[in-house]
């Protein structure tokens, strides 16, 4: 991911919910479409970057207002993010 930031031509953004990793396991394992990951690869991906353009929604936002505060104010009432809510 960090040479994907360092490679893109302008600003680049992450953003990602503020939860535990049980909570992760348990949003990934209710997914309607789960992505083929298991566990293990998941736990080595959880981590924060530290990288510029890094932006943390609080884990207890529901998923609108945690858009809308990291700046997504266009938004419509009913939007809705698969995983953030």
């Amino acid at each position: 991911m960090r040479q994907l930031i360092a490679e893109h031509p302008g600003p680049s953004h992450v953003y990602y919910p503020d939860v535990s990793f049980e909570e992760t396991v348990r949003r990934h394992d209710n997914r309607a479409e789960r992505i083929p990951v298991n566990v293990e690869e998941m736990r080595g991906w959880y981590l924060a970057l530290g990288v510029s353009g890094e932006h943390v929604a609080p884990g207890n936002t529901a998923a609108l207002a945690a858009w809308r505060r990291l700046g997504f104010r266009n938004l419509p009432d009913d939007y809705a993010i698969d995983g953030f809510g």
